[in-house]
């Protein structure tokens, strides 16, 4: 049996809060949205002979210190390895995570696996569901169960030693407005060549574009034309970055 107290991260998602193990500099829409950062609170843990773990616990919430109300959150997570071609887990989480309010809970289903077809290929995917109580602005549900989806796939390509090329595609439903605010559907492209300079430094360089397919204000702003104003909805980003491991 293994135990866990204290502060650790989120069992769900492809990128995590380090960087350099990721495979693009900017992280997704999974990243920031669907899913939390870090938990603090209390995990049990079992590790079956070669193939699979099981984690369940308490936490005080997504991303909190202290608990904003008098609700714990319940967290599981199935692992499961099946050797250096295929790994993941199945993680599920629910509580209450509104300011002093118990009544409306919050859901989210994660599945994450990576996948590697190839030595030098490693690719991986994310399928995420989520829910909370009483958050929708959709006009006919308004006030109701709000849901978001989300799909992503990052594969990573190792050409030699000193050079990788990492990518992502990320699609992310938030029709119901409770993680952006926002009600829309958003979609997002990186292109991330990786230089190893040496043993310890890594240069990157990524290129990010981004859509919504619903409310297109929310990438680009308003722009006008002659025939009046209409709404860009996309946006490009270049990104670098440098890292040192020591």
């Amino acid at each position: 049996v293994l135990l866990k107290a204290g502060k650790f991260v989120t069992f769900e998602g492809i990128e995590v809060i380090e960087s350099k193990d990721n495979f693009n500099i900017t992280r997704g829409h999974l990243f920031g949205f669907a899913e939390p950062y870090t938990h603090v609170g209390v995990l049990a843990g079992y590790a079956f002979p070669k193939i699979a773990d099981v984690w369940v616990g308490v936490v005080n919430g997504w991303d909190l210190h202290t608990d904003n109300n008098y609700g714990k959150t319940f967290l599981t997570k199935i692992g499961l390895n099946f050797g250096s071609m295929l790994w993941g887990a199945l993680s599920f989480s629910r509580g209450a995570e509104q300011n002093d309010n118990t009544n409306y809970a919050r859901t989210s289903l994660d599945s994450t696996w990576f996948v590697k077809p190839h030595e030098k290929v490693t690719i991986g995917l994310q399928q995420n569901i989520g829910e909370e109580e009483g958050l929708s602005t959709h006009p006919t549900r308004l006030g109701g169960a709000a849901h978001w989806y989300g799909l992503g796939i990052q594969p990573k390509v190792d050409i030699c030693k000193q050079f990788s090329v990492g990518s992502r595609y990320e699609w992310f439903s938030d029709l119901d407005g409770p993680r952006t605010t926002v009600r829309h559907v958003a979609q997002t492209v990186s292109l991330t060549p990786t230089f190893n300079l040496t043993e310890s430094l890594m240069f990157r360089l990524e290129y990010r574009y981004d859509w919504s397919g619903y409310d297109k204000t929310v990438y680009g702003g308003l722009y006008e034309t002659s025939d009046g104003v209409y709404s860009k909805g996309e946006t490009s980003t270049v990104s670098t970055e440098f890292v040192y491991k020591f």
